[in-house]
């Protein structure tokens, strides 16, 4: 299959790209973003694209700049959709890269989006495919869903920032970003849900999304426990209402552990005498503590 990027300017595209977008998210009819917006968008010189094979418009990507010009300045990638059939495959890449170098072109070095945290495949694609990095965890972002394949769902959302020139967005462009060690990655024991999300069985091309319902030490567990339950693409509707209620019961502790203003809470590490060291022991003997995260150990950085 030959297929075509290019960017879209005129009503009848846009009104195409319009529906495409109303059926893959299952509201005929009713399109998550309408071709009057998109019409209004590419017209203010933001992004707008399709994706085209034989004449047919089979998929589009649509973002605007935001920001806090000039010293804060992105783009926000808003709503990507590709058909879900045989000949679109690989084709979310291959319109990212096109976005990525749209940018580039403009002087516009950032990129961020919203992605649900329990489909595993995109939390895949985003960090391992693209090489971005997921810095906040947004609550009830966008409020209940209403669309075909969300509607009832609550929107949390992790928040996707892509460094568009930095050394890994170039290696993930050119094919050499390096995969994850898995195996050392579940021997940790206690990983942040996000990189949990990759380290699941079977292959990361399925298009089964399997989401980690786990504790954290940090919530009071002794031991880091996993149950991994297959999301709403492969699962009964009965399935993913539990699924999704666990999550979120789970995930308000987990990110509500520690806010900027509390009180720290006292735990111990050991010395590099061998002895161990609590919070409270620290503050009693040194008059200030810096605490520093270095969140490269026992990787290759």
């Amino acid at each position: 299959m030959s297929a075509q990027i290019s960017e879209l300017s005129g009503l009848d595209d846009l009104r195409e790209l319009a529906d495409l977008f109303s059926q893959v998210w299952g509201k005929s009819g009713e399109p998550p973003i309408n071709a009057g917006i998109l019409k209004a968008l590419a017209h203010s010189g933001n992004y707008v694209s399709g994706v085209f094979a034989d004449g047919r418009l089979i998929g589009g990507l649509v973002g605007w700049l935001g920001g806090t010009p000039p010293h804060d300045l992105h783009l926000h990638s808003h709503i990507l959709g590709v058909l879900p059939d045989r000949e679109a495959h690989g084709l979310g890449f291959e319109l990212k890269q096109h976005q990525r170098r749209w940018c580039l072109a403009r002087g516009v070095r950032v990129m961020e989006w919203t992605t649900d945290p329990l489909v595993r495949r995109n939390a895949y694609f985003n960090l391992m495919k693209l090489g971005a990095h997921s810095p906040r965890y947004l609550t009830d972002f966008y409020g209940q869903m209403r669309d075909g394949i969300n509607a009832g769902d609550d929107s949390d959302r992790l928040l996707i920032r892509w460094q568009l020139d930095s050394e890994r967005a170039e290696g993930a462009a050119a094919g050499r970003l390096a995969e994850p060690d898995v195996e050392k990655l579940r021997g940790w024991g206690s990983l942040p849900p996000l990189l949990a999300s990759l380290c699941v069985s079977g292959p990361r091309t399925s298009s089964h999304c399997v989401i980690p319902i786990r504790h954290w030490r940090a919530i009071g567990e002794s031991r880091c426990e996993q149950r991994w339950v297959e999301h709403w693409s492969a699962a009964t509707k009965s399935q993913a209402q539990l699924v999704r209620a666990g999550w979120c019961c789970i995930s308000h502790k987990i990110f509500d552990v520690l806010q900027v203003g509390d009180k720290a809470p006292d735990f111990k590490l050991p010395t590099t005498g061998g002895q161990e060291l609590t919070l409270g022991d620290a503050l009693q003997k040194y008059r200030a503590l810096v605490f520093l995260f270095y969140v490269l150990d026992f990787t290759g950085g």
